[in-house]
């Protein structure tokens, strides 16, 4: 399964295109929509649009959809795994797979449970950050309501 068109421009809205590196809530170099530079990498003089668009369909797919396919034992809709796929890329493969909520749907728990685990990632260095409980909400929603036009 991949994320879905109105999927990839939600997580690109969180993101945020940046053409000169930054430092991301949590300290890490970042560029483009949200890739994490690496060490043999080097961005210094920035990022073409085109290039930005390239790294994160290859951020994407390495960093959510092939972890998220991965933890999941279940059959999902495309709106759920969308969200999932959002929350993945956004708090790391390794932190998704060892999640409550991974767990929970893999349980077979009801939707409107595991939708409430969205919101348990809304901290930064151990402070609530606004922008990621916006962030969770929305992903929450998406993931019962399949509601995209609000959040993208």
């Amino acid at each position: 399964m991949n994320v879905s068109d109105p999927g990839r421009a939600f997580i690109k809205s969180f993101e945020s295109y940046r053409s000169m590196p930054y430092q991301d809530e949590g300290g890490k170099p970042t560029v483009g929509w949200g890739h994490e530079i690496q060490p043999d990498e080097d961005f210094t003089n920035g990022i073409t649009m085109g290039q930005a668009d390239d790294l994160f369909i290859e951020d994407l797919a390495e960093k959510a959809e092939h972890p998220v396919t991965l933890a999941i034992q279940v059959s999902v809709s495309q709106q759920e795994f969308d969200a999932m796929c959002s929350l993945c890329y956004n708090i790391g493969a390794g932190n998704f797979d060892s999640s409550t909520l991974v767990r929970l749907l893999n349980q077979g728990a009801t939707v409107d449970r595991i939708a409430t685990e969205f919101g348990r990632w809304d901290h930064v260095n151990g402070q609530v950050s606004e922008g990621l409980s916006e962030r969770r909400a929305a992903e929450a929603d998406i993931f019962l309501n399949g509601n995209y036009a609000d959040h993208a």
